[in-house]
Order: C-alpha cells, then sequence, then structure tokens
C-alpha cells in the first residue's frame, strides 16, 4: 500500500473508497482510450478506399494520436499542471505561427528551470 492509501484507510472507510475509486477510474479511462484509439484505426483502414481522404485520414491520424495518449497515459499523469498549460498554449502558437518555434522553445526550457519547487525534493549533498 501507499502513503497516501494509508492515510486514506486512518482517515475512515469513506476515504478509502474514494482512494479505490480513483484508481479504477484511471484504470477506465486508459481502457477507454485504448478502444476508441482502436475503433478509429479501424474505421480509418476500412474506409480508405471509398470514404472522402479527410475523412479516413482524419480517423487513423487520431487513432495514432489517442493510442499513444493511451501508452504514455500512466506518466502523463504525473506532469505538473503549470507544464500542460503552458506546453498547450506553445502548440496553439507554433501552429498558428510556425516561424515563433525558436522563440518558444527557449522560453519554455526557462520555464522549466524557473518552475516552482517543491520543498520535500532537496538532493543530499555529495560526500
Amino acid at each position: 500500500m501507499t502513503a497516501s492509501k494509508d492515510a486514506c484507510l486512518s482517515a475512515g472507510p469513506a476515504s478509502a473508497l474514494a482512494v479505490e475509486r480513483l484508481s479504477l477510474d484511471n484504470v477506465a479511462m486508459r481502457t477507454l482510450l485504448g478502444i476508441i484509439a482502436l475503433l478509429l484505426l479501424v474505421i480509418g483502414i476500412a474506409t480508405k478506399g471509398q470514404a472522402d481522404e479527410a475523412f479516413w485520414g482524419g480517423c487513423i491520424r487520431m487513432g495514432v494520436m489517442l493510442g499513444i495518449w493511451w501508452f504514455a497515459y500512466p506518466q502523463v499523469q504525473h506532469v505538473p499542471r503549470w507544464l500542460a498549460v503552458t506546453g498547450g498554449i506553445t502548440i496553439l502558437v507554433v501552429a498558428l505561427r510556425p516561424k515563433l518555434v525558436f522563440y518558444a522553445i527557449p522560453i519554455l526550457i526557462v520555464l522549466w528551470f524557473l518552475r516552482p519547487r517543491t520543498p520535500g525534493r532537496r538532493r543530499a549533498p555529495a560526500d
């Protein structure tokens, strides 16, 4: 058991139920992402020669992207919220104005080094 589950168990049965529900919701979300990705890929491949190229191409692209998201889902949950928001804004700006990529990437790197630190994550001094 993890420390958060131990804390919830000591807080009472309702808190323990909330932790178990949260983990089931994460499993269900990942499963749903995988199913939708697979369905989009199958639809895109099945309609490749019969439907409009934009339709089947979009289905395949979205299926691949959701498949990548399904694969990375456990790690994506640990991304800090500020980085997700900043990264999303950066992707939007670069999509609208591609020449700004040369400014956006260094700004993200600087923001990563200036990010808020949590107090409990200090390294032990080297001997």
